[in-house]
């Protein structure tokens, strides 16, 4: 478990940077912050805590001193499950230093709208823009945002960071178009600075030269729609700048997740496969593959990893069951890695809905980078993770099995009762490979109903069914035991 703390220094005065969460889903973040540059990371068994490496997006923040420091202290403390590693690490990403202009000032609306962007990168980096709001009115302010990138950049999938805010995927659309839309944002009152940011790339067909564009936020004043477009944070001129200089680019990494379930049910394995497209002509070194999962619930079944010819993964070298691979090749062409992981069959290792006393969701998910000195893989691995959410299945249906071999009307004896008033008997051999068919709008099957303990009286034989009066609930004997015949999903 790790805990990190960020001060800054101006002369010997402390100042406490704002921390921002990286990853899109806030609540799903690994680490928790606070407001005196602290992030600590979540304790194993609590909802969402996992892998807080820096390889995971899960296990990142943002850093960012909104008034000039001298110096930057990083207090970093870790505490290991296991003792067959010796060595932790922290992770410290690229360090902007900028002198910003002044900022504009409010329009009559009370709000000020930046945008901020690297002056210079090649065709072949990730672009990350920062965009930060400040409402001078007491009350929040429910705004809407857009931006159109110039022609030949994309959005990177899943790129927002909201600022800590939790944004339902519903009201963010345009991941992998020139136009992003996020609804239902929230720049809260009272003079602070609201940060968000989102990451684009450059098409295949993209030239070197100047981009330049603006976001909007469009909010309403009394029933009125109204619009406000950003102003450049470093030069404080209209549209925001990036040069692109021309460079090799390696083409993108496709990757998916899948799993053979929709759902999960405790005490039942899941197989999940990650499937991976190369399109370069060459291989990849350095690669760098994690995978997160809530291991207080889920363990890793023993010997499960598997890979694809010609893709070798090496040692699994996470802590606390979880998947971390380093220093392999990544092959031309697809590839794909299946594992498989095991639900508990306790219920107190997992996040209990109170409302329906059922385990929650549980989010699988992976990152796959590079840890090369290559300036340009980040970004053909810009869209390489993501992640998969399964539902506990507290109710599931499969689709019916119907067989094409059953004729109930020439078997050698069946019985079928019907209240239906049908004027032929040819609904009775559409019904399968059955003995018993009924068939009723109106009517229902009514099994001996007996208390519990005259069921225990009974000598039962394997299958045996009755209605238990004293439980209430339908039992089966399963050769054992008694008990009652629960809806839930069946092993596929």
């Amino acid at each position: 478990m790790d805990n990190v703390e960020v001060i800054g220094y101006c002369n010997t005065s402390p100042v406490y940077p704002k921390l921002s969460y990286t990853f899109n889903k806030p609540d799903r973040s690994r680490y928790t912050i606070n407001n005196a540059g602290g992030a600590n990371a979540k304790a194993r068994g609590f909802a969402y805590s996992g892998n807080s490496s820096y390889t995971s997006k899960q296990g990142r923040v943002f850093v960012d001193f909104e008034t000039p420091v001298q110096r930057i202290e990083v207090r970093y403390k870790t505490t290991s499950s296991s003792s067959s590693f010796s060595s932790s690490y922290i992770g410290i990403g690229p360090m902007e230093l900028y002198c910003p202009a002044p900022l504009p000032e409010p329009n009559e609306d009370g709000l000020i709208f930046v945008k901020q962007a690297p002056a210079e990168v090649l065709l072949c980096e990730v672009v990350d823009y920062t965009f930060r709001s400040i409402n001078t009115n007491c009350a929040p302010k429910e705004v809407e945002f857009t931006d159109t990138l110039p022609e030949g950049m994309v959005w990177v999938n899943n790129s927002l960071s909201a600022g800590g805010a939790d944004v339902e995927d519903a009201n963010i659309t345009g991941y992998g178009t020139r136009t992003l839309t996020v609804k239902g944002l929230t720049v809260p009152g009272g003079g602070s600075t609201y940060t968000f940011r989102a990451s684009a790339i450059f098409a295949e067909d993209a030239v070197a030269g100047e981009y330049l564009n603006q976001g909007t936020i469009k909010y309403d004043r009394l029933g009125t729609p109204e619009s406000l477009n950003s102003t450049d944070r470093l030069t404080g001129k209209e549209f925001t700048k990036t040069v692109a200089k021309d460079s090799d680019r390696p083409k993108q990494i496709v990757t998916k997740m899948t799993t053979d379930k929709s759902c999960f049910s405790m005490d039942k394995e899941i197989e999940v496969t990650i499937d991976i497209n190369n399109p370069n002509t060459i291989s990849l070194s350095d690669m760098f593959l994690s995978v997160d999962y809530d291991t207080a619930a889920f363990k890793l079944v023993s010997g499960s990893v598997k890979t694809s010819t010609g893709l070798t993964l090496g040692t699994n070298k996470a802590e606390d069951g979880n998947l971390e691979f380093e220093d392999f090749k990544l092959p031309a062409g697809t590839s794909w890695v299946k594992f498989k992981i095991k639900a508990s069959n306790n219920i107190a290792d997992y996040d209990v809905d109170p409302a329906t006393g059922y385990p929650r969701s549980i989010t699988l998910s992976y990152d796959l980078i590079s840890e090369a000195e290559d300036v340009c893989l980040p970004g053909a691995l810009a869209d390489a993770n993501g992640e998969k959410e399964l539902p506990f299945c507290s109710i599931c249906y499969y689709p019916t099995v119907v067989g094409n071999n059953g004729d109930i009307m020439n078997s050698s004896g069946f019985m079928a009762v019907s209240t239906l008033n049908r004027k032929n008997s040819d609904w009775v051999s559409k019904r399968g490979n059955a003995f018993v068919v009924l068939e009723s709008y109106n009517k229902g099957l009514v099994l001996t109903r007996l208390t519990t303990a005259q069921i225990e009286a009974l000598k039962p034989v394997e299958g045996m069914m009755v209605y238990d009066s004293t439980a209430n609930c339908l039992k089966l004997y399963n050769g054992k035991t008694w008990g009652c015949v629960v809806q839930g999903c069946v092993d596929e």
